[in-house]
């Protein structure tokens, strides 16, 4: 499934070195230098927060840590800040992964590419690994003169998926769920109920645990 952004980012092509005699430099800050044009919008096209966060951006075999960014959900795209002061939308055509900490909890995002049109395309939040996948796609869109009838405002929404037996499969409840991972449809009831756990599509995580028990129950 590919997202078209209604205003997509420009800006002039560009590299950005920090220092010209460090190659590692040349792979993370070789991108576009990006500017906000979204100054007329209420709200922001990041994900979370408009602040640069700490985390890890991975290219090919290279792990970059500590490093400055913000996850542009509107356009799917990976912002970052040199030590130079160059904010820079890294090249997205090289980046394989990236992670940030955000409200005490991890975000691991993998980029996937879409081969069917039941896969999301871009980058996913991956919430749990094994026989089944479990991740979510973040997006923002604009709706129009959506405050006082004056300003446009961005706002944000997310899609589940999960993938068995390499099919990717959208879901949106509770009952989707369960029905796709019927095979173990009991012990999974009985795991939500001896728990007490509110599974809902407003709660990606909630997901997270019964998932993470089917792949359990499927090694022994």
């Amino acid at each position: 499934m590919i997202f078209i952004p209604l205003l997509p980012v420009t800006g002039l092509e560009m590299t950005v070195y920090d220092n010209l005699d460090t190659l590692d430099n040349q792979v993370l800050y070789n991108g576009k230098l990006w500017r906000n044009i979204y100054s007329r919008i209420k709200g922001d096209p990041f994900l979370f927060s408009d602040e640069f966060l700490k985390g890890t951006v991975t290219i090919g075999s290279k792990t970059f840590y500590k490093v400055d960014i913000k996850y542009d959900i509107y356009n799917d795209e990976l912002v970052t800040l040199s030590d130079k002061g160059f904010i820079i939308q890294v090249n997205k055509e090289v980046i394989d992964a990236f992670s940030f900490r955000w409200q005490e909890r991890d975000f691991n995002f993998l980029k996937m590419g879409s081969d069917s049109l039941k896969n999301p395309n871009g980058f996913v939040n991956l919430l749990a690994g094994g026989e089944v996948s479990l991740f979510v796609k973040y997006r923002k869109d604009v709706t129009y003169l959506a405050v006082d009838n004056k300003y446009d405002q961005f706002n944000q929404m997310h899609r589940i998926y999960l993938m068995k037996d390499g099919e990717t499969h959208f879901v949106n409840s509770k009952k989707e769920l369960l029905n796709l991972l019927n095979d173990r449809k009991q012990e999974i009831r009985s795991f939500i109920n001896s728990n007490n756990l509110k599974v809902s599509r407003n709660n990606p995580e909630s997901f997270r645990s019964v998932v993470e028990f089917y792949n359990d129950l499927q090694k022994k």
